[in-house]
């Protein structure tokens, strides 16, 4: 998990993530949650998917985890 106030640059890869904070990268996991507070530069790779209202995605592909 990405919290609030945390930042991350690089790439990101699990079973589940999510994000409060910003991810500037590739996010690829099975369940991914951007919450309200979200803030993210990149792609995501993912079975699942949910996003908050308020969430931020800029650049981003969104596909299928494999």
């Amino acid at each position: 998990m990405i919290g609030e106030t945390g930042a991350l640059t690089g790439a990101i890869h699990a079973d589940s993530v999510e994000v409060r904070g910003r991810v500037a990268g590739v996010i690829c996991a099975r369940r991914v949650k951007l919450w309200s507070t979200a803030r993210v530069d990149g792609d995501i790779s993912h079975t699942e998917l949910a996003i908050e209202a308020g969430a931020h995605v800029w650049a981003a592909r969104s596909g299928r985890y494999t």
